[in-house]
């Protein structure tokens, strides 16, 4: 069978864990497994996500709520994930490429002797896996020889399974949650600025090289996002100039997103950056340069300096 590690915020399914149920699908019918079944490990409101998730076209959804916060530390996922598995006789465990997937999933496929694949966005026919290489400039195909497998998969290339009619039966495991001895989170926190999440949003406003500090970067960036109620983004040298914090970062070694829009603001388009934002179905760019790489991406662009264009393009959006 297969099993989806399905995050969750509250009582809501994350968006890009619907994308790792349809990915689950795929793998169902491409490497010909029975069953697909859905995970949620502690936090808030598990049962409540748990039955959310059930009506999204798995064949059953389990759910452990010893486990009383979703921010343990990644050990403690890979230990409850590694029981679950051997539990049920998990063939293939999948999860999204978020960072806390990142940091629990290459310890469970070791410890469960998997084999495994990072940022995976096809299954193949003859029970291979397409993933990206080289900021998606190209493609692998692996193939897994383990008897068990675990991968990533990379959010933009499966749309978000649908929301049906019925849901499948969920279940309530009573896994032991074990000590966390190699590390601890003292603390979680985050900043609620009343904007989309990132990663969830389906619009999406990033900043790029062109803002010289966190003060410019708020009243165009952050402006523009206010009047399209987007989240805001940024690009790495943004963030490594400190205009924006690293939870905004999108790229290569940032977050993945697939927003319905996507607006590009003094953003170069280098190849990094564009590998964390190449699912946007629409690309509209701004940037001084006409000659930026970022423009072959676009499906709209404008050539002009984004601190004179942003604000007139700000009070034009607020005239409609």
């Amino acid at each position: 069978m297969i099993l989806v590690f399905i995050e969750h915020s509250g009582p809501e399914v994350a968006l890009w864990s619907r994308s790792v149920i349809s990915a689950a699908l795929e793998a169902k019918s491409a490497h010909g497994y029975r069953r697909a079944a859905g995970l949620l490990v502690g936090g808030k409101n598990a049962v409540l996500a748990a039955r959310e998730a059930s009506y999204y076209g798995l064949d059953q959804v389990y759910y452990i709520d010893t486990v009383q916060t979703a921010s343990h530390p990644a050990c403690v996922d890979a230990a409850v994930l590694r029981q679950v598995c051997l539990r049920l006789g998990v063939m293939l465990l999948l999860a999204g490429a978020s960072s806390r997937a990142k940091s629990f999933m290459p310890r469970t496929a070791h410890m469960l002797g998997a084999g495994m694949v990072s940022e995976a966005v096809a299954f193949l026919p003859d029970g291979a896996f397409r993933r990206m290489m080289y900021a998606g400039s190209a493609y692998a195909e692996v193939e897994v020889l383990t008897k068990i497998k675990a991968a990533t998969i990379q959010q933009s290339a499966f749309a978000a399974a649908p929301k049906l009619d019925a849901g499948c039966e969920v279940c309530c495991l009573d896994e032991a949650c074990p000590a966390p001895l190699q590390e601890e989170i003292i603390a979680c926190s985050s900043a609620d600025d009343g904007r989309p999440e990132l990663r969830d949003a389906r619009v999406v406003v990033s900043g790029g090289r062109a803002f010289s500090n966190a003060g410019e970067f708020a009243a165009h960036v952050g402006a523009l996002a206010d009047c399209l109620g987007a989240a805001v983004g940024a690009s790495r040298s943004a963030v490594d100039a400190g205009c924006a914090p690293n939870s905004a970062q999108v790229g290569q070694t940032g977050k993945v997103v697939s927003p319905d829009l996507y607006v590009a603001l003094g953003i170069s388009g280098a190849i990094q950056h564009l590998a964390g934002m190449h699912g946007a179905k629409t690309v509209v760019a701004v940037n001084s340069d006409p000659a930026a790489p970022v423009f072959e991406e676009s499906d709209y662009y404008l050539v002009g300096d984004v601190c004179s264009v942003v604000p007139e393009l700000c009070r034009e959006l607020k005239s409609i």
